[in-house]
């Protein structure tokens, strides 16, 4: 199966979409020339806004309650159970790809070894380090990897050895799983239940073809019998249909997905300030007694906020996070005498702080009392200089660049989009001293 030129699997692919009942607009056909990446979606007529461009029957969407070890899943289904909730479909999918007569082979063919998608998770650990040091998406990765296994070990691997004459050995190990969860994080669906919650993930053929864009032209709907692709937007004769992931920052994107768009285009990116940054900023400078005092404000803070997390989290039109930002900066400018009141008086306990959801405004943040300003700007100043060090002695050190220009490529694109954005809180302090 997996000797099948990429060509030959699109066309079983397309064969077997007639075969399960999906249909696609004839204004539009599948390709892997003329698109963004990989297998795409172009319109070879007009289509206007509101036109449905392809329909999914439930029937053929992958998940665990269509697979035929359902009853199976269900049976265990209190053994299975996860944070991440994944395990079901990640098992549903371990058995699927394991049987070339699957009633979903010629879809599962598209990917072979589910390798299709170059996330950072399966970059060498000293690249990882090398090219994300910075940007967020090196925690975030080792994070991942780290539930990864944990989930495979403890959950898994016991399910697995209960039904040897249901899966192969050979093929229930990390490294499968492992890329799975890559394959489910990258092209998965998820449908929403009313308000934040969703259910379980699910493989929607075709739909997972689409690329991503922030400013897609086309959008999933779930009804109850079928799924559609619509068009948001008129779409004009050869231009690529794109899906949306959702609201996506950069490094969300080369997380998850292993690309990014260009910063600017990008509304959605987003760049992190570590909290240490702050502390460094506030300690820069100071004697002795001073940087004992700021260490003492800083296991205060420990207590109160959730320092152990990235930082604040910065986008074109301010921070996130506010409340968690403005204690922290608060705490950190207060005077000595002050603090000591502060701490004595337990007043953090009578304050009323912002959702840590709610955002401050650009405006806001230039209104901000001087020396927590000045503090935020600072630790901002910090973090540029740290996105500036991409690693450019990589090729000094004799190392095969060219064999990895696309990572390069998108990790450029990451850092470029971060600084731009904390420079533009810094251009907006400099015009507001002008």
């Amino acid at each position: 199966m997996t000797s099948e030129t990429p060509e030959a699997r699109l066309k079983r692919f397309l064969t077997w979409c007639e075969k399960v009942h999906l249909k696609m607009n004839p204004k539009v056909r599948l390709s892997m020339n003329g698109v963004a990446a990989g297998y795409g979606m172009l319109a070879v007529k007009p289509i206007a806004s509101g036109e449905v461009l392809f329909v999914v029957p439930r029937s053929a969407v992958l998940s665990h309650s269509n697979t035929d070890i359902h009853q199976l899943l269900t049976a265990e289904s209190p053994s299975l159970r996860s944070r991440s909730r994944w395990v079901p479909l990640l098992i549903t999918l371990m058995y699927e790809s394991s049987h070339l007569d699957s009633p979903w082979a010629p879809y599962i063919a598209l990917w072979p070894n589910f390798l299709q998608a170059d996330l950072p998770m399966f970059w060498p650990r000293d690249e990882r380090r090398e090219l994300l040091r910075g940007t967020g998406v090196l925690q975030a990765t080792a994070q991942d990897l780290r539930n990864i296994r944990k989930e495979f070990r403890t959950v898994v691997a016991h399910f697995l050895s209960r039904h040897t004459d249901v899966f192969e050995p050979e093929r229930s190990n990390l490294e499968l799983y492992t890329r799975l969860v890559a394959f489910v994080m990258a092209y998965s669906f998820q449908e929403s239940r009313g308000g934040k919650k969703r259910n379980p993930p699910m493989m929607v053929p075709m739909a997972d073809m689409l690329n991503h864009t922030t400013n897609h032209n086309a959008q999933l709907e779930f009804s109850q019998d079928v799924l559609k692709m619509v068009a948001v937007r008129a779409i004009a004769d050869g231009e690529e249909v794109f899906n949306t992931y959702g609201q996506l920052a950069n490094s969300q994107l080369l997380h998850m997905y292993g690309f990014t768009e260009p910063g600017s285009t990008n509304s959605n990116d987003t760049a992190r300030v570590p909290w240490v940054s702050l502390l460094r900023s506030a300690l820069h400078g100071q004697g002795p007694k001073e940087r004992n005092l700021l260490r003492r404000k800083w296991r205060l803070l420990s207590q109160l906020t959730a320092l152990d997390k990235e930082g604040i989290l910065v986008g074109w039109d301010g921070v996130h996070s506010a409340g968690e930002l403005e204690q922290v900066l608060k705490v950190l400018s207060m005077p000595k005498g002050q603090f000591g009141v502060y701490c004595k008086h337990q007043c953090w306990k009578k304050e009323v702080l912002k959702d840590y959801d709610t955002s401050l405004s650009n405006d806001a943040i230039l209104n901000l009392p001087k020396a927590s300003h000045d503090l935020l700007l600072s630790g901002i100043q910090k973090t540029l200089a740290t996105l500036a060090i991409f690693p450019q002695e990589c090729k000094m050190q004799g190392k095969n660049v060219a064999t990895h220009t696309e990572r390069w490529q998108q990790v450029l694109m990451l850092r470029q989009g971060q600084s731009k954005i904390l420079e533009n809180l810094l251009e907006l302090k400099e015009s507001s001293t002008e």
